[in-house]
């Protein structure tokens, strides 16, 4: 095999990572949007709230393990 069909190929699986990766995220927010339309109240009511504190202390690990 020729270092240009090894490009070819490994361009071919970056291209079709990404595409399952869009179609993934796709699913995802249609499954959002169809719960959302079809729900009476968005947010439901009976809902938790998130601690605040709590959720910016695992948005900073978050944020900071992507620096690293």
């Amino acid at each position: 095999m020729s270092a240009d069909a090894r490009v070819r190929n490994a361009r071919l699986a970056v291209w079709i990572l990404i595409a399952t990766e869009v179609m993934l995220f796709a699913g995802l927010v249609s499954a959002y949007l169809v719960l959302k339309g079809s729900a009476s109240a968005w947010p439901p009511p009976d809902l938790p709230v998130l601690p605040l504190g709590r959720t910016a202390a695992n948005t900073a690990v978050l944020l900071a393990s992507a620096v690293t």
